[in-house]
């Protein structure tokens, strides 16, 4: 459960955002939800409270809604200066700024390769520290390898209890499971490729639909290969009293 949720919210959605300039609002708040929850198991395992209660979750304000006013703002100061100006103020502007344009070209120019420089050494920089940070790490593990088996357990011990208190909404664990089914090759989208959507099997796909209804009630996902279905996914807290669902499942 923690390995899983940490490697989806890293690689899943931190990669993709990071390295590929990729990902949606959703997708975002999402992984801050899931990132709080790992926060809090962390210090429920490593800090000095137990039953350490971080309280509701507040997403932050969307972000979208100060850019759009912002940008309407500066169109109409622009639309008012330019109502302001004379035919000949504008065509000198116009000019100085086509010469600007000109002229700095060149400077432009220096300024990239000056940036080129700097990011390269910071670069080197980088990779010094990383060959450092690996020499640092080889020695922990090593000491790591000679802690005793009872501080291992007690640790282990800690992490297990923890864990038992993350809670994760519904909307998030929808999310980290559809990201499991698709490393899979499953097509699984919970908010898309539903029943209640009009979701329904097609030959040549595969498809995770979630809720499909069965005689006992729906199932969390309904696995078809083409129109056949071959199997459910009962997605249930780690805590929760597993037998009490096969039934659903069978059906």
């Amino acid at each position: 459960m923690r390995s899983e949720t940490f490697s989806t919210t890293s690689v899943s959605f931190g990669n993709k955002a990071t390295h590929e300039n990729d990902g949606t609002h959703t997708e975002a708040l999402t992984a801050l939800k899931v990132s709080r929850e790992l926060g809090v198991w962390f210090h429920r395992t490593f800090g000095p409270s137990k039953t350490f209660a971080p309280g509701a979750f507040v997403p932050p304000p969307d972000p979208s809604a100060a850019t759009k006013a912002l940008s309407e703002e500066l169109s109409r100061l622009r639309a008012e200066v330019d109502s302001q100006r004379t035919a000949a103020e504008k065509a000198r502007i116009a000019t100085e700024e086509h010469q600007r344009a000109r002229s700095s070209a060149e400077e432009r120019a220096r300024k990239e390769r000056e940036d080129r420089a700097v990011w390269e050494q910071i670069a080197n920089e980088a990779e010094q520290a990383k060959a450092a940070l690996a020499g640092q790490l080889q020695g922990l593990q090593a000491a790591a390898a000679q802690t005793t088996a009872q501080i291992t357990a007690e640790i282990v011990a800690k992490t297990e209890v923890a864990a038992a208190e993350i809670n994760i909404d519904e909307a998030s664990t929808r999310a980290l499971i559809d990201e499991k089914l698709r490393a899979r090759g499953w097509e699984a989208d919970t908010q898309t490729i539903r029943h209640a959507a009009a979701t329904r099997p097609a030959k040549g796909r595969n498809m995770a639909t979630a809720e499909w209804p069965t005689k006992s009630g729906p199932a969390d996902y309904a696995l078809f290969v083409g129109t056949r279905c071959i199997g459910v996914v009962e997605a249930k807290r780690r805590n929760k009293n597993v037998s009490s669902h096969i039934e659903r499942s069978q059906n």
